[in-house]
């Protein structure tokens, strides 16, 4: 007598079950991992958090040397300031003593 081997059949529900199983652990990784997900928006936002405070302190650098260009165009006396302390200017008949900062001695 022949010998029937047993199929093995599985219910449409179980398949199902692991279908959805499947798609919803997909969609949580592409919503947490994929390239527009959770962990690349917070990278981004922090991103932008550092440029914005870049930009800041790169607008209170200009507003200053705005300030000094001002300064420059119409207050003679820091234009004196200017030419004495960066150039070493002196006025007509005026000495210039330039002191040398000392090194601390090496032990």
């Amino acid at each position: 007598m022949p010998t029937r081997q047993r199929k093995s059949v599985v219910k449409p529900s179980r398949w199902k079950s692991v279908l959805v199983l499947v798609a919803v652990v997909a969609m949580v990784y592409i919503l947490i991992a994929g390239d527009h997900g959770l962990i690349r928006l917070w990278q981004t936002d922090e991103d932008l958090r550092e440029w914005e405070t870049r930009v800041q302190e790169l607008q209170a650098h200009n507003d200053s040397l705005r300030t000094v260009l001002q300064k420059l165009e119409i207050d003679l006396d820091y234009i004196e300031k200017v030419a004495r302390e960066e150039y070493g200017m002196a006025k007509k008949d005026e000495r210039v003593y330039r002191i040398r900062r000392s090194l601390p001695e090496e032990e």
